[in-house]
């Protein structure tokens, strides 16, 4: 990929990049702890690939700039930093969410039933997952330059950059990494929120948790004794 001058090796790299995508998306709705079938993957795929293309695009097209525009130097490794940081978030936010839902269903169920949307109901519920997703990349950005330097910024030090230039890189891209992370967890929380409630603003449950309701239901009821012929 990265010896490939030719103009056919841009179909090579994005061929690459989208094989990069797939994996992300895999991995990153493979670790939670709840799930509701094959369309998590689906909506990891398009959280992932259309927030790392969007931020990617701005960076090759007015940051970077580089000629011609696929060339696999730069397009690879930024898609790599920004793909793999999109997992991390990704899954950590998924993994709060559908817990949250899963765990305190009842409190969702209330609040529908008292007339909140079901944007309203998840409300909470997706601030903790924002939180939880973002949390290690805030973290590292208030750090970065005084506790920690990051590995990027190190190898163009040592390959002999000026530092100013390799922080001003490093710089840009810990708030592409950001945009994207915020990007693809917005938008996969936003997907999973339509995909577990549906158009009446109610609580999507599956058919074995309704199954499992309605056993309780029929133990909890009393028993009626068989009227007696006279």
């Amino acid at each position: 990929i990265f010896r490939a001058q030719s103009a056919q090796s841009a179909w090579l790299v994005l061929a690459y990049l989208a094989f990069v995508v797939v994996v992300a998306a895999q991995e990153a709705t493979a670790k939670t702890s709840f799930t509701y079938g094959s369309a998590l993957f689906l909506h990891g795929l398009a959280a992932i690939g259309g927030s790392v293309a969007l931020v990617l695009g701005y960076v090759v097209g007015f940051v970077l700039c580089p000629s011609p525009w696929w060339e696999p130097q730069y397009l690879v490794p930024v898609a790599g930093m920004l793909t793999g940081n999109a997992i991390s978030t990704l899954s950590l936010a998924l993994n709060r969410f559908l817990s949250a839902l899963k765990e305190r269903s009842a409190e969702v169920e209330l609040r529908l039933a008292l007339g909140a949307s079901r944007w309203e109901a998840a409300r909470p519920y997706v601030r903790d997952a924002c939180i939880a997703g973002l949390t290690p990349n805030l973290n590292q950005m208030s750090v970065v330059g005084l506790v920690a330097i990051p590995g990027m910024m190190t190898g163009q030090i040592l390959g002999g950059q000026a530092p100013g230039d390799a922080a001003r890189y490093q710089l840009m891209i810990l708030f592409v990494i950001c945009a994207t992370c915020v990007a693809t967890m917005v938008s996969g929380l936003g997907l999973a929120t339509l995909a577990l409630f549906d158009e009446q603003d109610r609580l999507a449950l599956s058919p074995s948790a309704y199954e499992a309701m309605a056993i309780a239901k029929n133990a909890a009821a009393p028993a009626v004794a068989p009227a007696v012929a006279p």
